[in-house]
């Protein structure tokens, strides 16, 4: 169980040994490794979720609010299709989050000269506000996160699940760029 100290979750004993038994030992293979990673990516993506749902980066009956702030933002407006194919997901889900997310003023559909019947979506100056504290939450939790890793460590893990999302993508005939803010480079 988690203990609150000053403001600050501790892991408490079931934490630390899950964290032991999800280790993965220095003499697997490569495949034992992948899988290890390929195994925790979901438990840190739901985690992950449900600390976007306390800083509102993420709505709990919808997901993305962050996501596509910062897609529209990062990459410039884009269309409903676009932004789909980019996930993937479905082109419903990413109207429905859009038509809610400008019911709320932080999205808006603007005219497309490329195309009649398919708007592009840019954020407006109530969602880039809302996208600027997101991602000082954002960073806050992950200099939290970091803590106690090298700089070397984290940029081997972001560098690694960079490249088996760039992988996936390959095989999946596209995807989203990379969700990294900046591109990797060793320093």
């Amino acid at each position: 169980m988690a203990k609150e100290d000053g403001g600050k979750k501790k892991a408490g004993k079931g934490a630390k040994k899950l964290v032991k038994a999800v280790t993965p030992a220095r003499n697997l293979g490569r495949r034992d490794l992948s899988l290890a990673v390929m195994n925790c990516v979901p438990w840190l993506y739901f985690r992950l979720q449900a600390e976007g749902q306390e800083i509102g980066a993420v709505n709990a009956q919808r997901g993305g609010t962050w996501g596509m702030l910062n897609s529209v933002i990062t990459q410039g407006p884009q269309t409903v299709p676009q932004l789909a194919r980019a996930r993937p997901v479905s082109r419903q889900h990413i109207q429905k989050l859009a038509n809610e997310m400008v019911a709320e003023g932080l999205i808006r559909f603007v005219p497309n000269p490329a195309h009649k019947r398919s708007q592009l979506i840019e954020a407006t100056p109530k969602g880039l506000d809302a996208y600027s504290r997101m991602n000082a939450s954002l960073g806050e939790l992950a200099e939290q996160l970091g803590e106690g890793f090298s700089k070397e460590e984290l940029f081997m893990a972001a560098s690694v699940l960079e490249r088996m999302r760039a992988k996936l993508a390959e095989r999946q005939g596209g995807g989203a760029p990379g969700a990294l803010p900046v591109p990797l480079a060793a320093e």
